[in-house]
């Protein structure tokens, strides 16, 4: 009898981690019962006396050191012929990948005839490793093997027993000179796993791995993943964000602050850590590059978080346009590096930094740039980007662009001098954007009003308890659930806002209380006459 700590889930359910078993024991069932004394002299079954019945409670766990793949293999391996006995069928989700590793190969079993589990064992011996022939003139030379061999557990997760993801190495072929004085390894590799980090299931029908270049049994446990050594480009068809201004040609724009989720469309995308996109442009001469991660949805999407665009005051041209720079996306599957493979760059491969623009005397016809402004506050909120996302949900460096409000997709609207009051003015509403708005620049601040002439609100869902925010000393913020939906919209304190019912006449906020399921405030501000 072995004890070790057990750990309280819930009130009914406790986890205990198995010891180990003695070396040699090929297999064995334990029984696992549990106390609450601390001297440990009451236990759900005595041991010794496994019958179930009244007082009488445990669970059985079996030790099995089968190699993956082939349940009770290493148990009667003097009974059957290695290539006759049942075995699992392995396959995989991802089966091609980049040199440089980083894709999760999710590999799952077809159970064998009889058999109720899978031979995945969670345990911190579990392992996956990558496999790659070597041959010289038809003759095998053994593999070149990769894996994670400093903290394994970066290459493995357990997901059940008859499920686990593997994730590739950098190609283990790389560096291994074979006879020839070549490196001769495969790009197609032989994905294998192991419970206990050593032992591995037979490839060959006369028992082991065999030399590399000898015919696997039929009925051997494997998937195979293939390394792209070409490194093959990808193809960039579009890049789109989850809404474009209406009227506007721009299919993928976002503010100079950043975080906004472009969608890549094309094929060749591989899942890994080299995947990264380039947003470049060349505005007055000068290029410009910036790196990031990009987040592998499929062989044909993947999303990239746009950074920060800093412009200076010599490129912001309010009568020409300037503040709208675009940029070519392309995308890597190796990295960055000097021997990066990068997509080409067409007409289809853009993404407009822009920030949206209201001007009260705007074209009927406006698309939100700085030639063509909306007319209205609402106009704006309606075409800015939809569906905020929380930071971290995408691979991307938060330094890159501004997260200041924890969300991805957040946009920014930027008001010409001048009053706006009426229709789409005021009542405002979100229900999908999160929207920052501002002051057109530093001249405008003073004289940009928004008036709700006494007679209408501004915004639509307020009330005089309604969720309303500092979110800082300059802004005021409306949104969230608890007002029934999920947008977001900030005003900077810097627009002069007159006459609107429920508002506020400063920053001063009264009767403010957290709300316990929320953690958030709410606040009634001052009634301004």
């Amino acid at each position: 009898m072995e004890a070790t700590r057990a750990r309280v889930e819930t009130s009914s359910e406790a986890s205990c981690a198995s010891p180990s078993l003695d070396r040699g024991v090929r297999s064995a069932t334990a029984h696992v019962t549990l106390t609450t004394d601390v001297e440990g002299n009451h236990w759900t079954a005595s041991p010794g006396d496994f019958t179930r019945g009244f007082g009488t409670s445990f669970a059985a766990f079996e030790y099995d050191s089968s190699a993956p793949g082939c349940y009770g293999c290493v148990a009667n391996a003097g009974a059957n012929a290695v290539a006759s006995r049942a075995r699992e069928r392995w396959t995989s989700d991802v089966t091609r990948g980049a040199v440089t590793g980083g894709s999760k190969v999710r590999v799952k079993s077809a159970l064998a005839s009889g058999q109720e589990l899978g031979t995945f064992y969670p345990g911190v011996n579990l392992r996956c490793s990558f496999w790659c022939p070597k041959v010289v003139g038809g003759v095998g030379e053994g593999y070149a093997r990769g894996g994670f061999p400093e903290d394994p557990s970066d290459g493995v997760t357990w997901v059940a027993y008859d499920e686990i993801e593997c994730v590739t190495p950098y190609w283990p072929g790389a560096g291994d000179v074979c006879s020839d004085g070549t490196t001769c390894a495969s790009a197609t590799c032989v994905v294998r796993v192991s419970n206990d980090g050593d032992t591995f299931d037979d490839l060959v029908a006369g028992g082991g791995d065999g030399d590399g270049a000898e015919a696997f049994m039929p009925n051997a446990a494997y998937v195979l993943f293939t390394y792209d050594l070409a490194k093959t480009a990808p193809v960039v068809t579009a890049v789109t964000t989850t809404r474009a201004p209406s009227g506007s040609t721009r299919t993928a724009r976002g503010p100079f602050a950043g975080g906004t989720v472009a969608r890549v469309a094309g094929s060749g995308f591989y899942q890994g850590t080299g995947l990264v996109c380039a947003f470049e442009d060349n505005a007055n001469g000068s290029t410009r590059r910036t790196i990031v991660e990009g987040t592998y949805v499929s062989a044909t999407t993947i999303e990239c978080v746009s950074p920060r665009r800093n412009v200076s005051g010599v490129e912001i041209d309010d009568v020409s346009g300037a503040p709208c720079f675009s940029s070519t996306v392309s995308v890597s599957n190796t990295g960055s590096g000097a021997d990066a493979v990068w997509s080409a760059t067409t007409s289809s491969s853009l993404f407009y930094f822009c920030d949206m623009y209201v001007r009260g005397d705007g074209p009927q016809n406006g698309d939100g740039s700085v030639l063509r402004p909306f007319r209205t506050i609402q106009a704006a909120i309606d075409s800015s980007l939809a569906s905020p996302r929380p930071v971290g949900e995408l691979r991307a460096s938060t330094a890159l662009y501004d997260a200041s409000h924890g969300w991805l997709n957040t946009d920014v609207i930027r008001l010409y001098p001048g009053v706006y009051r009426g229709h789409g003015n005021t009542m405002l509403t979100s229900r999908d954007s999160d929207v920052d708005i501002t002051p057109l620049n530093d001249a405008a601040v003073g004289r940009t009003v928004v008036d709700c002439e006494n007679a209408r609100q501004l915004y639509a869902h307020q009330t005089q308890s309604t969720q309303q925010r500092m979110g800082g000393a300059n802004i005021l913020e409306l949104g969230g659930l608890g007002d029934g939906f999920s947008g977001f919209i900030r005003f900077d304190d810097r627009i002069i806002v007159l006459s609107c019912p429920r508002s506020r006449a400063s920053r001063t906020v009264e009767a403010c209380v957290v709300d316990a399921a929320t953690g958030e405030s709410q606040c009634r501000f001052e009634k301004l006459l």
